[in-house]
């Protein structure tokens, strides 16, 4: 799968909506990573709601006019807060403030 940040990207896990509430919270939730159950990187800043909003129309716009426009069952990729190597751990986990977890073995 070719990946929007031109296959940099280590991994996408991908699961159930959350609740769309969470979009007022997103500028300053609360996001923490852990590897093999020990936490490594958390922060509590990024993009608003609103300015998502305003990239995606963007790339939907740019996308059209090069001919290749978005389609319905892609997996957009907004960014990511919390960065980390796993330098050999088998389980990751996110946790996005009281909103809920996300968490893949490999």
């Amino acid at each position: 799968m070719q990946l929007a940040d031109l296959q940099s990207n280590g991994a996408v896990v991908v699961g159930r909506d959350l609740d769309r509430g969470i979009t007022a919270s997103l500028a300053t939730l609360d996001v923490t990573l852990s590897l093999d159950g020990k936490a490594v990187n958390s922060v509590d800043k990024g993009a608003s709601w609103d300015a998502i909003v305003k990239d995606i129309a963007w790339l939907a716009g740019h996308a059209e006019a090069r001919g290749l426009p978005l389609k319905a069952g892609q997996v957009i990729i907004t960014g990511a807060r919390a960065l980390l190597k796993l330098d050999g751990a088998t389980r990751v986990e996110g946790v996005l403030g009281d909103w809920g977890r996300v968490s893949c073995g490999v």
